[in-house]
């Protein structure tokens, strides 16, 4: 009975002396190098402004801006030219148009810019959307599908009280775009210049003749690639573009001498 009270005595005495001895280590404050701050943008920008880094005013830092818009028509004239002109060779003459009724839509179904400097003077944009050509021709003039070439027949004594061709694709734009103010007014300025690519997905005929109306599908031996560049220009709610075609209406190999670049122009309803 002594050595077991003995033995209790020694180990609650070792035990004692080990948790005097022992220290737990002070746990210091984490250390947060950067800090990750997101915000409301401002109101030139709406979105959100993710800053990685020190935020100090002093300090370096990284931040990216991207503006996602939804939704943006262009409406004007869809055209076309033969060596830069206008006017069409007598050997094109058949082809030629009334700009009255002959339409040009794009509808950008999504945008985005991403701003290259803190304020958003400089911007890159790209986006993805459908384009619609409708060409009225002036003549009674038939173009008649599933032809190795670009075949027009002409309808004396007919009146066509419509006779177009109408051309959708699907469009992919990319553009640098630069704004500013004119002087010390709040007017803003906006200019833009890049290109695009589109890609035919339906085309169609449309004639009406004494109430009769004739729709025949077929791709007219149209180049179903199209690319080209375009240019921007926007003062206040003001805003114009034009798309100029560097690859022809219709396919080099099968145009039947109808050498022509499409090019279309006129306002756009929201500003890019």
């Amino acid at each position: 009975m002594k050595k077991l009270s003995f033995v209790i005595v020694f180990i609650f005495a070792l035990v004692t002396t080990y948790a005097q001895n022992d220290t737990i280590p002070p746990v210091d404050e984490p250390v947060i190098p950067d800090t990750i701050k997101v915000e409301e943008e401002d109101k030139d920008i709406r979105g959100i402004e993710i800053s990685i880094g020190d935020t100090d005013k002093d300090s370096t830092s990284y931040t990216r801006r991207v503006k996602t818009r939804w939704l943006l028509i262009d409406y004007g004239i869809s055209t076309y030219l033969a060596d830069g002109k206008l006017n069409l060779p007598a050997s094109m003459n058949a082809l030629d148009q009334r700009l009255w009724g002959s339409n040009h839509w794009d509808i950008q179904l999504v945008q985005q810019q991403i701003k290259f400097d803190k304020k958003g003077h400089v911007r890159f944009v790209y986006g993805a959307g459908f384009e619609i050509n409708r060409y009225r021709f002036q003549n009674d003039i038939t173009l008649l599908e599933e032809q190795p070439q670009v075949t027009v027949v002409d309808n004396p004594g007919e009146d066509f009280k419509k006779n177009h061709l109408q051309a959708a694709y699907l469009k992919v734009p990319v553009m640098m775009r630069f704004s500013g103010r004119l002087g010390k007014s709040k007017t803003g300025i906006r200019l833009g210049v890049g290109g695009y690519g589109s890609l035919l997905i339906a085309s169609k005929t449309k004639q009406k003749l004494d109430g009769d109306k004739t729709k025949i599908r077929d791709d007219f031996n149209l180049n179903r690639v199209q690319y080209g560049v375009t240019a921007r220009a926007g003062v206040g709610p003001v805003n114009f573009y034009v798309n100029y075609g560097l690859s022809d209406l219709f396919d080099k190999d099968e145009n039947g001498g109808y050498e022509v670049q499409p090019i279309s122009f006129g306002i756009s309803i929201v500003p890019f």
